[in-house]
């Protein structure tokens, strides 16, 4: 079968690609010929997957289709809805597909999507229009928190944690290829987001600190691909040996240098969350609401900071003697493996909606 799978993809971001290329990856395991929305051609072309750039032409050539990704069922207030472009890009991008589905019905699963986790409602017009609509079927939640959402919607989701837990079942990460050259240096990835660093200190204490210590190696994260002019992650105006930037290019090559580091700071979710079902420690900085509930479920709430913390704090609180963290003084690791292993379900999901559209 043609299977169509629809998300926010049109930007080049690690999590959304991640996610795309994963089921896309195992539809065509099954034997299906899976097309993508909108995802990056070179991208695309790494794993032999199709693309399609316009939504009609999308619905019309497939059987039916996944839409996961993107933070579907995240509530923005009122004024980002308005002034936000990314916001009203979305919203347009709802619209498109609900004129597209209502003149070639077809059924649609939504799979591993998200809000905030406290069950807000108030989704924009053209979001609330497509979930309680008879194309969108029941579907799977990353956040028990918004399973009261759904059901506002009129619908019976099932809660199955994040798909992307499940990231080193669908992808291999080598571990004779891992980046690290010497086992006394320290790697530390950081993602952060521009705005959340005013009047913040320990970022530029962690750079001083990097550059007198040849033994820390510090990578400010690009989670968007090079030719997609996104700017709002934090990079340091000066480079040098000991301070890089690391540019996503490629999902394998991205997970095995997210496998390769000893810890990550990260403000968005699935950075974060991919490096930590790859066994590395994971600390999130003035994180979503989403990447917050995500972390309490994973029993990982002392992975949080919320700022105005000193360098020398952050220290005291997580790091050891040779400045690395232990996993398990950050996360329940009894509670993430048998997470990792429930988001297996997500693809007997999968094979549920391929068994009621055949």
């Amino acid at each position: 079968m043609k299977i169509g799978i629809w998300g926010n993809y049109c930007y080049g971001n690690f999590g959304d690609d991640l996610m795309a290329v994963s089921i896309a990856n195992y539809l065509k395991r099954k034997g299906h010929q899976p097309i993508v929305y909108r995802l990056d051609y070179v991208l695309a072309s790494l794993f032999n997957i199709e693309v399609e750039n316009s939504v009609l032409k999308l619905v019309e050539k497939v059987d039916f289709l996944f839409i996961g990704g993107g933070g579907m069922l995240v509530v923005d207030s009122f004024l980002r809805q308005f002034l936000s472009p990314v916001a009203r890009s979305f919203e347009r991008d709802f619209k498109e597909f609900n004129e597209a589905l209502d003149r070639y019905k077809k059924n649609v699963y939504p799979i591993s999507i998200g809000g905030n986790g406290n069950g807000d409602s108030n989704l924009p017009r053209q979001r609330k229009k497509f979930f309680s609509s008879s194309f969108a079927c029941n579907g799977t939640l990353r956040l028990k928190g918004d399973l009261m959402l759904t059901k506002t919607l009129g619908k019976e989701y099932t809660y199955i944690p994040d798909i992307l837990l499940g990231t080193a079942n669908q992808f291999r990460v080598n571990p004779d290829r891992l980046l690290k050259s010497k086992n006394n240096e320290t790697w530390i990835g950081l993602n952060l987001l521009s705005k959340s660093l005013k009047d913040e200190t320990w970022c530029q204490e962690l750079i001083d600190l990097a550059n007198k210590n040849s033994n820390i190696k510090l990578f400010f994260i690009k989670t968007h691909l090079e030719n997609y002019p996104v700017d709002y992650e934090y990079l340091p105006d000066e480079l040098s040996e000991n301070v890089k930037i690391y540019q996503y290019a490629n999902i394998e090559e991205t997970l095995t240098f997210l496998a390769s580091l000893d810890f990550v700071i990260s403000s968005k979710l699935h950075v974060g969350l991919t490096a930590l079902s790859l066994g590395t420690p994971f600390l999130s900085f003035k994180a979503k609401k989403k990447t917050l509930a995500q972390l309490k479920e994973l029993g990982a709430e002392h992975a949080i900071l919320h700022g105005k913390m000193s360098l020398q704090e952050i220290a005291n609180e997580y790091f050891d003697n040779n400045f690395r963290i232990d996993i398990n003084q950050v996360c329940d690791m009894d509670k993430l493996h048998s997470l990792k292993e429930e988001s297996k379900k997500h693809y007997q999901f999968v094979d549920q909606a391929i068994e009621a559209n055949s």
